[in-house]
């Protein structure tokens, strides 16, 4: 009950409101809860870090402080949200990056591959990007109904 909550706080945050990443939400939303195995792991509850971040070394960020094995410590999950988004503002994340991300429409597993790729590229996360591609589908999965069959539709009578 209480890893529905931070979902929905994650999920439906204002901070979407205000962002130029609105369009990777279910992608980010899936991230945080690859990244937290379903906001069950220690650096989500210690840290209240929903997407593994690491101290920065240069970029500026919203943590308040940072833990003996490098990750960022955040005052709510929330905190970690903006700061993925400083991130990607740091990275040159613009709209162009968005789009591409974003190119197959309504295709979300295509676009968390691509989503995954264009993290792989900055760095973001050490495994292969086939995992990760995988592990953010699993969570969309959960969210929303990815394979949907077609309907068969009656014959018409001649």
């Amino acid at each position: 009950l209480i890893a529905l909550f931070f979902l929905w706080t994650i999920k439906y945050s204002p901070l979407w409101l205000f962002t130029k990443y609105k369009k990777l939400r279910p992608l980010i939303v899936a991230q945080a809860k690859f990244e937290t195995d379903d906001f069950q792991s220690g650096v989500y509850w210690k840290y209240r870090n929903a997407f593994g971040m690491r101290i920065p070394s240069q970029r500026p960020s919203l943590r308040i402080g940072g833990s003996s094995n490098n990750y960022s410590i955040y005052l709510t999950p929330l905190f970690s949200l903006a700061d993925l988004f400083l991130y990607f503002d740091e990275f040159g994340w613009g709209q162009g990056r968005v789009a591409f991300i974003m190119e197959g429409g309504f295709d979300l597993e295509e676009a968390a591959r691509n989503y995954a790729t264009e993290l792989k590229i900055q760095g973001y996360y050490e495994i292969d990007s086939y995992t990760y591609a995988k592990g953010l589908i699993s969570r969309l999965e959960d969210m929303f109904v990815l394979h949907c069959s077609k309907p068969e539709l009656p014959m018409a009578q001649t």
